[in-house]
């Protein structure tokens, strides 16, 4: 999922996205992965969720794209 950002805000500062990554990889346990980062080209955060089941890593991947929005 790719999120516009107006600013590049260092993820660990941003605590709901960092309580949204923590749930993901918990819900996922050994069976998946997840990868946040910021574009290096564009004002966009990159929200990348693997793992056995469509419908699980969609909701995942939703949650973390729905507090990168959220912001500060």
């Amino acid at each position: 999922v790719n999120i516009e950002v107006a600013e590049k805000i260092p993820l660990v500062e941003l605590p709901e996205v960092v309580k949204a990554i923590a749930a993901a990889e918990a819900s996922l346990g050994k069976g998946g992965r997840v990868f946040v980062r910021y574009s290096g080209t564009e004002n966009k955060a990159r929200v990348l969720v693997e793992g056995s089941d469509q419908e699980q890593i969609e909701g995942l991947a939703r949650s973390i794209a729905d507090a990168l929005i959220a912001g500060p």
